[in-house]
């Protein structure tokens, strides 16, 4: 919301299973979210690659 600190939005820290299963997660999501637009992914593309990156392949279930 315009005007107010991004304390005031109630964000949480990642915490708990996703956390500890995809440790680089929290970094990836905290700089996707960044207020600061220079401190944000230049690209979708580089967003998507540290998605990837940080999300090990899911196994097949069959």
């Amino acid at each position: 919301m315009p005007g107010h600190p991004p304390s005031d939005f109630g964000a949480r820290p990642l915490t708990g299973a996703p956390a500890d299963r995809w440790p680089d997660l929290p970094q990836v999501l905290a700089t996707a979210l960044a207020i600061d637009p220079t401190h944000r992914y230049a690209t979708t593309e580089d967003f998507a690659r540290a998605l990837h990156d940080a999300l090990p392949p899911h196994p097949r279930r069959d």
